[in-house]
């Protein structure tokens, strides 16, 4: 079973919250504590929902964490589950707490907690959706084409912590997508025949239009 752009999306979210979570646990703030268990717990939702669509697990609306994960097991191969039960439920329980009794987390287990979520996100992603949690993208499901490639080599840099060849390859698909009509090389090279600019001409008239409408 392959990824769709939906769940790719979602799982992108799930990616999303996790890096908020972790910007507010580094906020030396008490109100940043409550905010990174409730992100941190959003976070693992969005993957459990995730997971439970793409399995078809039988998971009906506003179910809790324990089962979710036990839906889902359901679904894997015999002897495999999904991994770190205890310490999800705890800060499910964490999030219980603050959310709804206004008691203050530990910060001291904040870490603790995101390490697990994020060892988590790794194993379960790969167990369920046979993919890498921090190479999801959407470049997966664009047409095959000079684009893709580069916003894959795009997407290799940055993998590899190569950020200039990363620019360079994302300018690179910028310009196929949306400056190559007009390119004005073909002037330099002596091509100034009329019907070779009329398609251009009429894009840009398209365009004047539609600015014209919206003034």
């Amino acid at each position: 079973m392959s990824l769709d752009e939906k769940h790719i999306r979602q799982l992108i979210v799930t990616r999303y919250h996790l890096q908020l979570a972790n910007d507010q646990a580094s906020i030396d703030r008490e109100p940043s504590i409550f905010a990174a268990i409730s992100l941190l717990h959003d976070s693992l939702e969005a993957f459990l929902v995730t997971a439970s669509d793409f399995l078809n697990a039988n998971v009906k609306q506003q179910t809790d964490i324990p089962t979710y994960l036990d839906r889902i097991n359901e679904k894997l191969p015999e002897n495999v589950e999904l991994p770190f039960r205890f310490r999800l439920l705890q800060l499910n329980k964490v999030r219980v707490n603050a959310k709804h009794h206004g008691v203050q987390p530990d910060r001291t287990e904040l870490q603790g907690y995101l390490g697990t979520c994020r060892d988590f996100f790794e194993k379960a992603t790969k167990t369920i959706f046979q993919r890498e949690f921090w190479n999801l993208s959407l470049t997966s499901i664009l047409d095959d084409g000079e684009t893709k490639e580069l916003l894959q080599e795009c997407e290799n840099s940055l993998a590899q912590k190569n950020y200039n060849d990363a620019l360079t390859f994302t300018r690179k698909a910028f310009f196929l997508e949306f400056e190559k009509s007009y390119d004005i090389k073909h002037f330099s090279e002596g091509e100034r025949d009329s019907a070779w600019f009329f398609p251009y001409r009429m894009q840009c008239t398209f365009i004047c239009a539609k600015c014209e409408l919206h003034r």
